[in-house]
C-alpha cells in the first residue's frame, strides 16, 4: 500500500514533512520495490509501507518483519 509517493522535488521542498503525512520518497519507492522483487516468501502478503520515517504514523513492522525493507526519508 503506498500512499502519497512523492518526487524528489516534492521531497525537496519538504512540503509533506511540515504537514506530518504519510510519504514515500522516490529513493524510498525504488528500493521497496526492488526489495519485494526479491522476497521469497510463498504466498499474497499485504504489507503498509507508506509513513513517516520512524513508522510513528503508520507502522511499517510488517515490511521490515517481512522484507528487511524501513524507509529511509528519501
Amino acid at each position: 500500500r503506498l500512499i502519497h509517493p512523492k518526487t524528489a522535488q516534492e521531497m525537496k521542498d519538504g512540503d509533506q514533512l511540515k504537514r506530518g503525512r504519510a510519504y514515500l520518497g522516490p529513493k524510498d519507492t525504488a528500493q521497496l520495490f526492488l526489495t519485494t522483487l526479491s522476497c521469497h516468501r510463498p504466498g499474497v502478503h499485504i504489507v503498509q509501507t507508506s509513513s513517516n520515517q520512524d513508522g510513528s504514523l503508520l507502522p511499517n513492522i510488517r515490511a521490515t518483519e517481512l522484507l528487511g525493507w524501513r524507509p529511509s526519508g528519501d
